[in-house]
């Protein structure tokens, strides 16, 4: 059997079923109603946040991807390519460019 809250309480809750549109005198939130309801929305939350961060991974992933491709693709220069380029193969390589 559910407790009584104390009237401090008990005002809050009526006043919060007043918001969800709960007008009826007789039907309002019981501490038990918010308590599920919270739980509810907790996981809910993290459900949410698994298939966001999911979604976050998958997009980094593919940008890594595609700009690994464009890279190779567009033939952009290698750190080890330039050390061994002289100024003037760098100077020709940046003209084509």
């Amino acid at each position: 059997m559910a407790t009584r809250p104390d009237i401090n309480t008990y005002c809050k809750l009526k006043e919060y079923s007043k918001e969800l549109g709960l007008d009826d005198a007789t039907v309002f939130l019981s501490i038990e109603d918010l308590i599920d309801s919270h739980r509810h929305l907790r996981n809910a939350h993290i459900i949410t946040n698994k298939r966001l961060n999911q979604v976050m991974e998958d997009y980094r992933n593919k940008g890594y991807e595609d700009g690994y491709v464009k890279a190779i693709d567009r033939e952009f220069i290698s750190i080890e390519r330039l050390k061994r380029m002289s100024v003037l193969e760098f100077a020709d390589f940046i003209k084509d460019y």
